[in-house]
């Protein structure tokens, strides 16, 4: 299988709110194979490392900390792990510590949040990638935001949750990508 290169010809934006910018890209791939309206969706704030965003899995005392979420999209809720966009000059961290307040109410120093390394949400779509962490909390506490369709925050048993996952009841990819690195960085006794 091999490796074929594509060169960005243009980009031409059609679209943008205070996040992000739409655009079709006109892409050629080294074989000659043109795209005139390859869609990318491109974070305003974005890193020249391509780093858009923050997820953060809050752990206490063998609880894990899930917001509820309605998704206008998909047209339901589901659990999700607190995220958000990484503002323009704040590193990865002072991002996760930013969201997990403003989505929970949740104050943590740096020390307790676990970089749990990166991920892609879409490559396919998505010019971004996404820092993971783990903040180990001394208790549960918390409350969902402020924010439009966070209807919950729920402390939910790790086994639960482990077994919310397997079942694929948490479809959610941050949740679901976070607690398998966590799992196999504590040599799988979590997961």
């Amino acid at each position: 299988m091999s490796d074929t290169p594509i060169t960005l010809l243009s980009r031409k934006e059609i679209a943008q709110n205070t996040v992000y910018r739409v655009c079709f890209d006109h892409i050629r791939s080294s074989n000659g194979e043109e795209v005139g309206s390859f869609l990318a969706v491109v974070p305003k704030a974005l890193g020249a490392d391509q780093l858009g965003g923050v997820c953060v899995l809050p752990l206490a005392v063998g609880k894990v900390g899930l917001l509820k979420v309605w998704r206008h999209p998909l047209g339901r809720s589901g659990y999700e792990i607190p995220r958000g966009f990484i503002d323009e000059g704040e590193s990865a961290l002072a991002a996760a510590q930013r969201e997990l307040v403003e989505e929970t109410g949740i104050v943590i120093d740096a020390a307790h949040l676990e970089p749990l390394g990166y991920f892609t949400p879409e490559a396919a779509l998505l010019q971004a990638r996404v820092a993971l962490f783990v903040a180990h909390l001394p208790g549960a506490f918390g409350a969902a935001g402020p924010e439009m369709g966070h209807t919950g925050f729920d402390w939910l048993p790790e086994a639960e949750v482990r077994e919310m996952l397997a079942r694929g009841e948490i479809e959610d990819p941050a949740t679901n990508i976070a607690w398998l690195r966590y799992s196999l960085n504590k040599g799988g006794q979590h997961g």
